[in-house]
């Protein structure tokens, strides 16, 4: 359908106002319309990212069955006709919405479930959401068209009843005046006014640290044994230099599942932060006994073993990242200034150079680049 986007970025707007007015405190924190689907966001995994994307591809088959039959009744009074395509639009336009919402929250719950280890409502919450969807698409699929349907006929058939009473012969009488509201309908316009305050609500967005926190605590409270729950508080407890509480979540997480490869990760980060270089170099040796492929592991082990003063093993450390990721510009600049201090200037020389090649910060560093400059007078011919 030609409008469908345009109807589908309306209906994302319109239910990110609502679940912003629902929510508290907010699991869905962002809706993004992208053609026929909505990617919904969320802060519960450890960053605000898109957790789930839900398709509303199918959501023209309740508008096209409705008005397709409104306007396969034979009316002939154009007034009424628009009066039955308004009341219509208007039905049509409030289930739409409530389907959005539901089947937002729905999917949303079901992608954290699955990708994330953890149920962003509670039992009752999804029950009723697995009901209020049932309901809505049978209303939308039977039940609606056949009243518009019905509703139509009626019309239709009274319609005929007035013109055929019109031509018995009767005294002339003035048809009292009828105000436009009472012409139109009340319902729509209430709707349309509803609508229109809906979308002045802001609809969710980054929450505040206070609304996160009060997110991730209930998290916790409806998922215990997750892991993941336990992993995404300390996370965040982390990026706000909560570094003790950090590791009670972190280590809550990996008592739960050992083998949880972002818990070791942002355990080493934390013992890292802390100066604890033994114990970081020990986590991120545990990531990689799960995971050999985890760069961002390997990076950092190599700066743990240079602040314990062992340039060996970081130096082995940077040259496997390499190996993985020869464009890794941050690994070809520690790996040259390790090598220069291994006394092996021209093998430093060669990484100092490529890092600054990489990116543009290293280019227009002085210490780099007055660096580059000493060693190639030491080794002419790199």
């Amino acid at each position: 359908m030609p409008l469908q986007a345009p109807f589908i970025a309306l209906m994302a707007r319109a239910a990110g106002s609502a679940l912003a007015l629902l929510e508290h405190p907010p699991m869905i924190t962002g809706l993004a319309s992208r053609g026929s689907a909505i990617l919904i966001f969320s802060y519960l995994g450890g960053q605000q990212e898109a957790i789930a994307s839900w398709s509303g591809r199918d959501l023209h088959l309740f508008v096209v069955a409705s008005l397709a039959l409104i306007l396969a009744v034979p009316v002939g009074n154009l007034k009424l006709k628009t009066r039955l395509i308004i009341w219509s639009a208007t039905f049509i336009m409030l289930l739409t919405f409530g389907i959005s919402v539901v089947q937002l929250k729905t999917v949303a719950d079901a992608s954290a479930s699955s990708n994330l280890g953890f149920a962003l409502y509670s039992a009752a919450e999804r029950a009723f959401l697995g009901m209020a969807n049932k309901a809505l698409i049978m209303v939308g699929m039977v039940l609606l068209p056949s009243f518009l349907f019905l509703t139509a006929y009626a019309a239709s058939w009274s319609e005929a009843r007035v013109a055929t009473l019109a031509q018995r012969p009767t005294r002339s009488r003035q048809p009292p005046q009828r105000s436009w509201w009472q012409s139109w309908g009340t319902p729509p316009l209430v709707a349309l006014a509803a609508g229109a305050l809906l979308l002045l609500v802001p609809p969710s967005s980054d929450p505040t640290p206070a609304v996160r926190a009060e997110g991730l605590r209930r998290i916790l409270e409806l998922n215990p044994s997750s892991a993941r729950a336990w992993f995404s508080q300390g996370l965040y407890d982390e990026r706000d230099g909560k570094f003790r509480e950090a590791l009670e979540m972190y280590r809550a997480a990996l008592r739960l599942d050992p083998d949880l490869v972002l818990a070791h990760f942002g355990a080493g980060n934390v013992y890292f932060a802390q100066r604890e270089y033994d114990l970081a170099i020990k986590s991120y040796d545990e990531v990689l006994k799960r995971d050999p492929e985890h760069i961002l592991a390997r990076y950092n082990l190599g700066n743990a073993f240079i602040e314990k003063g062992e340039l060996e093993p970081a130096a082995r450390s940077y040259e496997a990242v390499l190996s993985r990721d020869p464009n890794q510009a941050d690994a070809h600049k520690n790996l040259g200034i390790v090598l220069e201090r291994l006394e092996r200037p021209c093998d430093a020389l060669a990484h100092l150079k490529r890092s600054s090649a990489l990116d543009r910060r290293y280019f227009g560093d002085p210490a780099v680049r007055s660096e580059i400059v000493r060693l190639t007078t030491l080794c002419p011919g790199k």
